[in-house]
């Protein structure tokens, strides 16, 4: 549950998500025979609709409110899933919300940290949650973003004794991540199509439109299964009206035509990188560091912390420039789902000096040169903290690019070579 106006603020965060909003999940995504965790489920409204889905699911929470709970768990510090799940986790919840977004920022990173393995992630969040500056490294910067499902109705979170004066302003979406990473850009769905009736008891009864969702069952596709090969990109249905001995136009089905993520190997054909991200590592995913020095160069750079951006800077012009400018070793990574991204981190300063941060940063970077390890900031120790992956993990694919071509994907278009460039201006005030 998101903002929420003028009403006042639920203990907790506590906000029983209705049924139709887990029908419209389960118009895209597969729920039946799966089993779930739901580490956020309260007084267990959501865990009721996953049931009437098919799913049977796992129930845990920060405390009890009523509800039968398998655990109390504060899924936020959750390292590790409960010994029911084997390998895949599929996890689903509304999360709490808080300040600013915050605890939904740690579901987040606590179910992608447990997804790495293999699995999805399905949140109930605002629309606009992905549009936050803060949040790029959730979804445009996060291989595993599958895409969201956009929420046709609005929820009702406060009953008004005037039915006719409930008119909700939030809107909300089914944001979704999915592990191994899917092979295409992520998918934008819509839903409800149907309703949802219950039971003499109160039960949510089975999810049922009667008719054939426009498109497949999204997850599905996302989480391999032995004889199924992954992929994000819905079929495109048979027309009811078109018989079955008619032929299609041929554009009908362009997954005849697409190609998967092992496209590289096949003949005459190889993956292009137009792109790669300069940052640190995320602490969601394991990473590795090419080892060999011609992979890493000590550079000059401009960092506009609020942005999020680095620019290259020519030495001539950076001789010119008085403390707005570091000194950093640019080192190449990938992450385990092979996303190649530069690493740079500050160098110790002309008094040989180095704050904790910068110095534990290049000890994991020499680490990561031999195992795969995952990285976060640890406020106790004022520096980073790693773990090394203790499952049987190939070593890196690495790609056919010189570091010059690594540099010039970087940096394209992030490069000050006058001090007449906008940035230099911005930073002497002109």
């Amino acid at each position: 549950m998101g903002k929420h106006g003028s009403y006042p603020r639920v203990d907790g965060d506590h906000y029983p998500t209705p049924d139709w909003a887990i029908a419209a999940l389960a118009e895209h995504v597969d729920l039946a025979g799966q089993l779930i965790w739901e580490p956020a489920c309260g007084a267990g409204r959501m865990v009721e609709a996953l049931k009437a889905a098919g799913a049977t699911v796992y129930c845990s929470d920060v405390e009890s409110r009523g509800f039968p709970l398998d655990a109390l768990i504060d899924f936020t510090l959750a390292s590790t899933a409960p010994n029911d799940f084997n390998g895949t986790i599929r996890i689903i919840s509304n999360p709490a919300f808080g300040r600013q977004g915050k605890i939904a920022d740690r579901f987040i990173e606590a179910g992608l940290r447990l997804i790495g393995g293999g699995g999805f992630l399905a949140l109930l969040l605002a629309a606009d949650f992905d549009s936050g500056k803060t949040r790029a490294r959730f979804f445009r910067d996060c291989p595993l973003f599958a895409g969201k499902i956009v929420l046709t109705r609005r929820i009702v979170w406060f009953a008004n004794p005037d039915p006719k004066r409930e008119r909700p302003k939030e809107n909300h979406c089914w944001f979704l991540w999915a592990s191994p990473t899917p092979q295409t850009a992520p998918v934008l769905l819509y839903a409800p199509r149907i309703s949802v009736t219950r039971t003499a008891d109160g039960r949510p009864s089975v999810i049922n439109s009667g008719t054939a969702p426009e498109i497949g069952d999204v997850m599905s596709k996302l989480t391999p299964t032995p004889t199924t090969k992954p992929t994000l990109v819905p079929e495109t249905p048979e027309s009811p009206e078109t018989p079955a001995s008619e032929p299609r136009d041929i554009f009908d089905d362009l997954s005849k035509f697409r190609l998967g993520q092992d496209f590289q190997k096949t003949g005459g054909v190889k993956k292009l990188l137009t792109k790669v991200p300069v940052r640190k590592p995320s602490p969601q995913f394991f990473f590795r560091v090419r080892p060999e020095p011609a992979y890493r160069e000590a550079l000059a750079v401009i960092e506009l912390k609020e942005d999020r951006e680095f620019y290259l800077l020519s030495m001539d012009i950076a001789n010119s420039l008085t403390g707005d400018f570091a000194m950093v070793m640019v080192y190449t990574a990938i992450t385990r789902q092979g996303t190649l991204f530069l690493w740079p981190i500050p160098l110790p300063g002309a008094d040989g000096r180095i704050n904790e941060y910068h110095r534990s940063a290049h000890q994991h970077a020499e680490m990561a040169m031999t195992r795969w390890i995952r990285m976060r900031a640890d406020a106790e120790s004022r520096g980073y903290v790693a773990w090394e992956a203790e499952g049987e993990i190939a070593d890196p694919a690495w790609p056919d690019l010189s570091f010059a071509e690594i540099l010039r994907l970087g940096f394209k278009g992030y490069v000050i070579t006058s001090l007449d460039h906008p940035v230099v201006q911005r930073l002497r005030g002109l």
